[in-house]
């Protein structure tokens, strides 16, 4: 009797520390599940922040691209535009140093320089295109006639030019003027006089532009600008 209550004790002893093993497991565990818990709420609700970024970030895109896109579209019919405008200022500034070298021939000889075959006869080239062309070479009409006049050209040019000159009382070709509305010219001119025709396709989209000059005025007709 006197061995059996020290084990009773010990077995007691004993099971009380396993049971405060096992409520101290028991916690831990329960910890554990609170921390994995909180730790899955909380990557569900960084993942739902991050679609909701990326899905405002998206639509953001989209908007830049769309404004990009028709600024860009604006861009490009604007400096079209300006491209064909320039072009026609070629004409323009053209028929200009044709009048200029005409009047610089008269000064020398007293008559205005007959160059072309007919005012439909171009240089550099006779049939006409959106592509540029040097001037001065040996294609379209009567090269060394336009070498002769001495024209001062500052580089390629994509208008083809054509100038007929005459004596006084004699009748301007009105019939060889290519443009809708022609200019009226004396039936007999008391003075020498020249008419210049020059004639472009910058679009290549066969409607043609047209400018015109003449000693009868000092300004320059266009028709069908920047075409």
């Amino acid at each position: 009797m006197s061995h059996g209550r020290p084990h009773s004790v010990t077995t007691t002893v004993n099971g009380l520390l396993r049971c405060s093993r096992l409520s101290a497991a028991q916690g831990v565990l329960h910890e554990i599940s609170d921390m994995t818990c909180t730790q899955r709420s909380y990557m569900g609700s960084r993942r739902r922040v991050f679609r909701n970024s990326r899905a405002f970030t998206l639509v953001e895109l989209m908007a830049v691209v769309s404004i990009v896109a028709i600024l860009a579209v604006i861009a490009i019919v604007g400096f079209r535009k300006y491209l064909d405008y320039a072009h026609s200022a070629e004409a323009v500034n053209m028929v200009g140093a044709i009048k200029s070298a005409e009047e610089a021939y008269r000064a020398e000889t007293l008559s205005y320089y007959n160059v072309s075959t007919n005012l439909k006869a171009y240089y550099p080239r006779t049939a006409v295109d959106d592509k540029k062309m040097a001037w001065g070479g040996a294609a379209g009409d009567n090269p060394d006639g336009w070498r002769r006049l001495n024209v001062t050209v500052d580089g390629p040019v994509m208008y083809g030019y054509a100038v007929v000159a005459g004596a006084p009382g004699v009748a301007p070709p009105s019939g060889d003027l290519e443009v809708t509305s022609k200019p009226t010219f004396p039936a007999a001119p008391a003075e020498p006089w020249y008419v210049i025709q020059a004639k472009g396709d910058i679009n290549a989209d066969g409607k043609y532009g047209y400018a015109l000059g003449s000693s009868f005025t000092p300004d320059v007709y266009r028709e069908n600008e920047g075409d």
